[in-house]
């Protein structure tokens, strides 16, 4: 799976005050979940990382978008849990 999926599925939830959407996106996320990414993606979407503040706020966001360039982060590659720095 990758960060997008996360984002995307994220931004739906948020865009919409209907409670059984909002578990209907969020079951149809997790049921695409690897086993392995299943702790990675629930800190994600909590707003707690496993690995702790990242440094990257919400005033760095417009200038990330405008540099961002090159593949999409699996999630496996976010987790420094597993990818052993931390």
């Amino acid at each position: 799976m990758l960060l997008y999926d996360i984002v995307r599925v994220s931004r739906q939830i948020g865009g919409t005050a209907s409670r059984l959407q909002k578990v209907w996106l969020l079951a149809g996320l997790l049921n695409r979940i690897a086993p392995d990414d299943v702790a990675t993606a629930i800190g994600l979407l909590c707003g707690e990382p496993r690995q702790g503040p990242i440094g990257f706020g919400p005033r760095a966001v417009p200038r990330a978008l405008r540099i961002a360039k090159g593949p999409v982060a699996a999630l496996a590659e976010l987790d420094g849990h597993r990818c052993g720095t931390r």
